[in-house]
């Protein structure tokens, strides 16, 4: 709990890791969503807050206007996909 999650992927070896995207607050939609495109990633992907707690911010993103609704909510955190 209130521990970087992204710093603890980095120190997993890559080949057990799920497809991750990591964006720091402020990010543009369109750079996510380009981002995404060029590292394969599809809907639905798991959205969830760099430092979270108890499932926090948790949230299973279906189509680009529910990542733009998270953004808008949740765009003030560092977030994974």
């Amino acid at each position: 709990m209130g521990e970087s999650k992204i710093s603890v992927l980095y120190i997993i070896d890559k080949k057990y890791l799920p497809n991750t995207l990591f964006f720091t607050h402020g990010t543009a939609l369109r750079k996510m969503l380009y981002q995404m495109q060029s590292k394969g990633l599809h809907f639905p992907v798991i959205a969830k807050p760099d430092m979270g707690e108890r499932g926090k911010a948790f949230y299973k993103l279906r189509d680009n206007e529910a990542l733009k609704l998270y953004v808008e909510k949740y765009g003030h955190l560092d977030f994974i996909l």
